[in-house]
């Protein structure tokens, strides 16, 4: 059994190459959690071995080429990758030659195809690259991990003049994300994955859902993954600190966490110094940086559950001095 993958480009074949053209290739790839294994040249296709019926993950990294004056030049820092499921099954043979039990081993109709296109080449079209790295634990159990997301890194298929001013911002701005956890929180051989959303479904979401409460906005994919490359959440509460988008009012920034469907939010408990910006949570989805808007800065905090009954009773005290008012005028 093989998978086939293949080239990823911003001009489909390119067939005559520009100076400043780029293009993902197959670079590496692994089965399971099995070591990563280098592409031959040309040779883009995985053997998916049947003597264990089940399912195969499996993982291919693309780096980044960029044609110059000397042809495609490779960038082995700048990687892409995609995870996708095979499922492998064993069929009776048609001749078996006398021999009862044989099998041979072939794949169902619900192969996953690892070819990958312009449009789907990021995680989930957020309009910027994702950038992985390990989490690192130290002898007492604790982790740590920085993720940086350079200035102008957007996606081939994105053309940054055609994003909303917000996004524009977001892409020019390089931003450092830094992770701390207590021991246990996050299990060992754990990737952080970081995009920023510029574009895409849960950018307008994260538009939608923040319009009334927020000025500005930064949005960013945030996500644990283990080491067969599934996402996971961590086992309790840890500290993300990052800078503060530019031109952002210090004063009057907040982060939200979306929901899972993108239509509500909640709000995290920050601290901003130096212009960075720290909170803490106990579960990864799309973050918002946020400048509240002059009139969400002065309003009670979503959830506050002492505040609704003042105003319910400032309410009631208005209305019947209205009534009274009201009554002594007809008399």
């Amino acid at each position: 059994i093989s998978v086939s993958v293949s080239d990823v480009s911003i001009l489909g074949e390119l067939s005559n190459p520009q100076y400043g053209d780029v293009k993902y290739i197959p670079y590496t790839y692994r089965i399971n959690s099995a070591k990563e294994v280098e592409f031959e040249d040309g040779n883009y296709n995985i053997p998916v071995s049947g003597s264990t019926v089940g399912a195969r993950t499996i993982t291919v990294v693309y780096v980044k080429a960029t044609y110059g004056s000397e042809g495609w030049v490779v960038d082995k820092e700048a990687t892409y990758s995609k995870t996708g499921i095979v499922n492998v099954e064993a069929k009776p043979v048609e001749n078996p030659g006398g021999g009862s039990g044989d099998y041979d081993y072939d794949d169902d109709d619900d192969d996953y195809d690892l070819s990958v296109n312009t449009s789907t080449i990021t995680s989930d079209n957020t309009g910027a690259n994702p950038v992985e790295t390990t989490v690192k634990t130290d002898t007492n159990g604790d982790t740590t991990a920085t993720v940086k997301l350079e200035s102008n890194d957007v996606a081939r298929n994105v053309n940054i003049n055609r994003l909303d001013e917000q996004a524009q911002a977001v892409i020019k701005q390089e931003f450092v994300f830094k992770l701390t956890a207590g021991n246990g929180v996050i299990p060992k051989n754990t990737t952080i994955e970081i995009s920023k959303v510029v574009t895409g479904k849960d950018y307008n979401n994260a538009k939608e859902v923040t319009k009334y409460v927020a000025s500005k906005i930064a949005v960013f994919d945030i996500n644990l993954v283990n080491q067969n490359d599934v996402k996971i959440q961590p086992n309790g509460k840890l500290s993300i600190t990052t800078d503060l988008p530019t031109k952002f009012n210090p004063a009057n920034v907040a982060v939200f966490r979306l929901s899972s469907d993108g239509k509500s939010y909640v709000e995290l408990p920050t601290t901003v110094a130096g212009g960075k910006i720290t909170f803490e949570t106990d579960h990864f989805s799309v973050y918002v940086i946020a400048e509240k808007s002059a009139t969400t800065v002065n309003s009670p905090k979503t959830g506050d559950s002492h505040a609704l009954p003042m105003m319910l009773f400032i309410m009631m005290i208005s209305a019947g001095a209205l009534l009274i008012t009201y009554k002594r005028f007809r008399v």
